[in-house]
């Protein structure tokens, strides 16, 4: 099987612009908690989310709405980061992008306008599909090879990486864009305002005392090369993309399996395609809402996954920095996964207070130092839907 390296890198997130800024307010176990600025939260009861911080956005047509200009910034880096320009045929580089509502803010605001007006408008055309990104992204950067939209919602950023991983590995592709982009919206927020899933405060993941989960807005996008291509051109390795595993809980719409069922089956897949032992396994970035269920689940399946060897793996929810990105989530939990091992640190879990479970480490409040063989990540969604990633550290410099 084709090996994967990870060679490139961008993001855009609430606690850093930029690969290097992201890396140190990953350090710094930065919190991305402010006041809300994308619409007017009068009349909510929760005021908080983690929405990207400010930064110029590109004016061309060429960008059909917010959410694709967000990806395109953190795209290019990720391009630029890899050294990628004209290394490939374009029928060589492929996309794969995840997604929950896509161009959701601008259907709203068009739709909007022009039914107050009593008018059609065929640029809806371009802003319903959710498939507009992924294809706005080829197009500008003429990259001709496999196109794919995800949308199982908060596990697509696993699902596409896995996807761009597979077209890979199959002679579809040579490189893939691969990561996620979703817009910090009023449908997300007011529907998980109904479902009571927000925290009023701040998100605590893995404490006993949690109570919701913080929406955030990112766009994080990886490039994916095959190995030997990747050596062959000299490319900067960041790690490697070893597996990934997916499943679903066939359970409820928009509660987990008590028990974990579809959660352990993805991790034990991911594990499995990967060929890493459990036992292996140094960090595990958690999915790590902060709702009492899905922390709750996902212990204890960490826990039948690691069995013995609970107390000896480190543990932490990069949402408790960054808050829920949704379709994003996968993909920049991936960054987090690889700046981890690359730069020798585990990421923390902030705002911890009582851990709900004494077995295991929870990486309180602040990085610490240590070497990462083995990352598994994990990304749970609504409708049941399961994906976790493993990534590996790449021997050299």
């Amino acid at each position: 099987m084709k090996r994967i390296a990870i060679t490139g890198i961008g993001v855009l997130s609430s606690i850093g612009n930029g690969k290097d800024d992201f890396l140190q307010g990953l350090l710094a176990s930065r919190s991305g908690l402010s006041d809300v600025t994308s619409f007017d939260v009068t009349d909510y009861p929760i005021k908080k989310g983690a929405e990207i911080l400010p930064i110029p956005l590109p004016e061309s047509d060429a960008y059909e709405d917010e959410v694709v200009k967000k990806a395109f910034i953190a795209a290019e880096e990720a391009l630029v980061d890899a050294g990628l320009n004209d290394c490939y045929a374009p029928q060589e580089i492929g996309v794969s992008v995840a997604t929950s509502l896509g161009g959701i803010n601008s259907r709203v605001k068009y739709y909007t306008e022009r039914k107050n007006k009593g008018k059609s408008d065929p640029s809806l055309l371009l802003h319903v599909p959710t498939s507009n990104i992924a294809g706005s992204l080829s197009r500008y950067f003429h990259f001709r090879g496999p196109n794919s939209t995800v949308v199982t919602a908060c596990a697509a950023g696993g699902n596409a990486l896995g996807i761009g991983a597979d077209f890979i590995r199959e002679g579809r592709a040579t490189a893939m864009l691969v990561g996620g982009v979703d817009p910090f919206s009023m449908i997300s927020f007011s529907g998980f305002t109904v479902l009571r899933s927000l925290s009023p405060n701040v998100t605590k993941p893995f404490n006993e005392y949690r109570d919701g989960l913080t929406l955030g807005e990112a766009a994080a996008f990886l490039i994916f090369e095959e190995m030997e291509a990747a050596i062959e051109r000299d490319a900067p390795i960041y790690a490697e993309f070893l597996g990934y595993g997916i499943s679903n809980d066939a359970y409820h719409i928009t509660s987990p399996d008590p028990n974990g069922g579809g959660a352990l089956r993805s991790m034990s897949a991911a594990l499995k395609e990967a060929n890493v032992a459990a036992q292996d396994v140094a960090y595990i970035n958690a999915h790590g809402t902060g709702t009492p269920y899905n922390d709750k689940m996902e212990t204890k399946a960490i826990k039948d996954l690691l069995a013995e060897r609970q107390t000896n793996v480190s543990i932490s929810s990069s949402k408790s920095q960054l808050g829920h990105t949704l379709g994003t989530a996968g993909a920049i939990e991936a960054i987090v996964c690889t700046l981890a091992i690359k730069h020798r640190f585990y990421p923390a879990t902030i705002h911890f207070e009582n851990t709900m479970d004494h077995d295991l480490d929870f990486v309180p409040n602040e990085t610490k130092e240590g070497e990462i063989q083995y990352a598994l990540s994990n990304s749970f969604a609504f409708g049941g839907n399961t994906a976790s990633i493993v990534i590996g550290k790449v021997d050299g410099p």
